[in-house]
């Protein structure tokens, strides 16, 4: 894991991925600070993460304003996208998707739905819904036993998602160890390599 987190450094200072050019006008209008340059790094680091694993199939729990999701697309063009959100940030999922005529979604709450990908088995989860410690415990749960072969965790500095992946991992987790790597910097966040899962 100690590689993959170098690699995936490496990645964010060899490609300079910027998504403010395609964010929605209408967007950026409603919500200034995510055109701040201290907020690339959010994306950067998701543009990065599907470089070097080479993901090919995401399901993203949380679409809020697209940032991941335009970030995992220029990475890898190819991929096959699906994502879910209940619209409760004030963005509809069409409005946050514009532009990206590849990606699928469905308009629900992550309890409504299991994590089963339209295009086959999951490479990567994005996990960036509910922040409540036990919704969020329970999409962790439900992402482990998916068998995606990674899951990335936003916001991990909160307390509650932190306490929501103790949760979650003490109930779901079997073998000895977390394979995961933290990212720091302005939206920290942790990549769990689930496919180690048992």
């Amino acid at each position: 894991m100690r590689d993959l987190r170098r690699d995936i450094d490496r990645s964010c200072d060899v490609f300079s991925y910027d998504y403010r050019p395609s964010i929605p006008k209408s967007i950026a209008e409603r919500f200034p600070h995510i055109m701040d340059s201290y907020c690339v790094y959010i994306g950067t680091i998701r543009y990065a993460i599907v470089r070097v694993l080479n993901v090919h199939t995401i399901y993203e729990v949380g679409i809020g304003w697209g940032i991941a999701a335009r970030a995992f697309l220029a990475a890898n063009p190819d991929a096959r996208y699906f994502g879910i959100d209940d619209e409760s940030m004030g963005v509809s999922i069409a409005e946050a998707l514009s532009g990206l005529e590849t990606a699928q979604w469905k308009r629900c709450d992550s309890d409504e739905f299991n994590f089963a990908h339209p295009a086959g088995p999951i490479d990567l989860i994005h996990i960036d819904g509910c922040h409540v410690r036990e919704h969020e415990a329970r999409d962790i749960v439900k992402a482990v036993q998916s068998g995606a072969k990674w899951m990335l965790i936003d916001d991990i500095h909160e307390k509650g998602v932190l306490a929501a992946f103790g949760d979650a991992m003490a109930t779901v987790w079997r073998a000895e160890a977390i394979p995961m790597v933290y990212f720091e910097h302005s939206t920290s966040c942790m990549l769990v390599h689930t496919g180690a899962y048992k």
